[in-house]
């Protein structure tokens, strides 16, 4: 959470973001995809047998893909509110291709937990080889 804020101020010094949306913006790209990340992580740490697969898959594929959906959700829930008229007409345009967006999403972050995982699970930081790959 503390690189993803750092990064939304980056953007707002650079001119790249605007500062009334700074709250919003740390909300749906930093907050709720980490919140989402680590209740999965929870969850899959709860399963009664350590699987190795379940960890890539979890957390890396379907992490993502919830991430991208709940995020995506709350934008539109959000465009709902009073003022937001242009923002929910524009993402009534958006909202079919959710699931076409949220799947390139899961698709790269399983791939990247997946290689890391496999070739350098020290720097996996969530990944407790102990558990994982016990015999």
């Amino acid at each position: 959470m503390i690189a993803g804020s750092i990064a939304q101020f980056g953007l707002l010094l650079l001119g790249l973001s605007d500062g009334y949306v700074l709250g919003v913006n740390l909300l749906l790209i930093v907050v709720l995809p980490a919140t989402i990340s680590r209740l999965i992580l929870w969850f899959i740490e709860q399963l009664p047998s350590a699987n190795m697969y379940a960890y890539m898959l979890g957390c890396g594929f379907i992490g993502a893909i919830l991430s991208v959906i709940v995020s995506a959700t709350v934008l539109i829930g959000l465009s709902f509110w009073p003022g937001a008229e242009l923002l929910h007409a524009s993402l009534a345009n958006i909202a079919p291709y959710l699931f076409m967006l949220a799947f390139p999403e899961g698709f790269l972050n399983g791939t990247v937990v997946t290689a890391a995982t496999v070739f350098a699970p020290d720097i996996v930081r969530t990944f407790n080889e102990d558990k994982y790959l016990s015999r």
